[in-house]
């Protein structure tokens, strides 16, 4: 789409790099790194469910074709956005009078990436 909106652009671009849709496992290490990169810890699977992270994967590879699809991009806007549902959360329990452990405050809970469905 970029190249036709000016005929000229195509001639002026002798490479073009064309970036490979990561694997499930790139994107499940990408989101964990992401995710201890910002000092945070998933919460650990409960009995009878998948890691997080492996869900996120399959979530964000699933959508690879779609548009704004952006690889890494993509994992660090779901981690963000994961971060921010957390700490919503966590204010929320701070209102209610819940004191959380020190560990608690930088766990992002199941909830906070996947949402109230799982």
């Amino acid at each position: 789409k970029f190249f036709a909106t000016n005929k000229g652009l195509p001639s002026r671009f002798t490479t073009i790099v064309d970036f490979e849709n990561f694997t499930i496992e790139e994107l499940r290490s990408i989101f964990l790194n992401m995710v201890e990169g910002r000092a945070w810890k998933l919460q650990k699977p409960g009995k009878g469910y998948s890691d997080i992270a492996t869900i996120v994967a399959k979530r964000l590879h699933r959508g690879s074709n779609s548009k704004g699809y952006a690889n890494a991009r993509s994992v660090r806007n779901y981690v963000e956005q994961s971060i921010g549902r957390a700490n919503e959360r966590m204010v929320k329990e701070n209102t209610k009078g819940i004191r959380l452990s020190d560990e608690e405050r930088v766990t992002v809970k199941r909830v906070d990436v996947l949402g109230e469905e799982f």
